[in-house]
């Protein structure tokens, strides 16, 4: 007589290893990522009729499947640099608009409606209504650190980010005066970005704040300059 013997495995979409975090307090399933930021070249597209700037995405759905892609991709490095394993990767829903835009070649706003990008991210919006005699709106530091910078406006000087060659600050350099034309100033051309992640397993608080950490350092290695700190939520 033959006797079978039949194991059952059952696997289940929970957290396989969570070293290194603070596994205490509140957790959630769910959290909500906040971002102000400028955004890269490749999270907008031109208008009709007009020039398609390299780096820039040629129609709207292009930037949105670009906008996810990055956001995924920064969730994976996310898990992955704090010791977060999970079978099924957290689900992303994002709520953000690609802009149209045109972007002109130079540093200076002449045109009303145009935008300047500088080292691949658009930072300038120009618009009617400054003063011939005004110097270019800049940016200035209010706070550098390895997760990122916080910019504001400033009329004193025009200054624009760039990275280091070892990639670890941004840092800002400050070009010529430059009077502004025709009545045109710039302005910065900040944007906003709720990310909703839902994870298979709840994860604490910490855990969510230390993912967001590294997706903000992500995110910046695809151009995109956050305006201030990724702010977390747990829903």
């Amino acid at each position: 007589m033959t006797i079978k013997i039949y194991f059952l495995v059952i696997i289940s979409p929970v957290l396989v290893s969570s070293c290194g975090s603070d596994v205490t307090g509140t957790s959630s399933t769910t959290a909500e990522f906040g971002i102000s930021f400028f955004a890269p070249l490749a999270y907008t597209y031109p208008p009709p009729d007009v020039d398609l700037v390299p780096g820039q995405s040629l129609t709207k759905d292009i930037a949105n499947r670009v906008v996810q892609t990055d956001l995924d991709l920064a969730i994976a490095k996310g898990l992955t640099a704090n010791q977060i394993y999970l079978y099924i990767p957290p689900t992303l829903n994002f709520t953000f608009t690609p802009p149209s835009v045109q972007i002109v070649d130079g540093e200076v706003c002449e045109t009303d409606g145009t935008y300047i990008a500088v080292s691949g991210t658009v930072i300038y919006e120009c618009v009617a209504g400054g003063s011939t005699s005004s110097p270019v709106s800049g940016a200035t530091v209010t706070g550098t650190t390895n997760a990122g910078t916080t910019i504001q406006a400033s009329t004193d000087a025009s200054t624009i980010p760039t990275k280091d060659p070892n990639g670890e600050h941004e840092k800002f350099h400050a070009l010529p005066r430059r009077r502004a034309t025709s009545g045109v100033k710039a302005q910065p051309f900040v944007q906003s970005m709720t990310v909703i992640a839902t994870a298979s397993q709840p994860l604490y608080e910490n855990q969510w704040k230390s993912i967001g950490r590294s997706v903000q350092q992500a995110l910046e290695d695809k151009k995109l300059l956050f305006n201030d700190e990724i702010s977390v939520l747990l829903l």
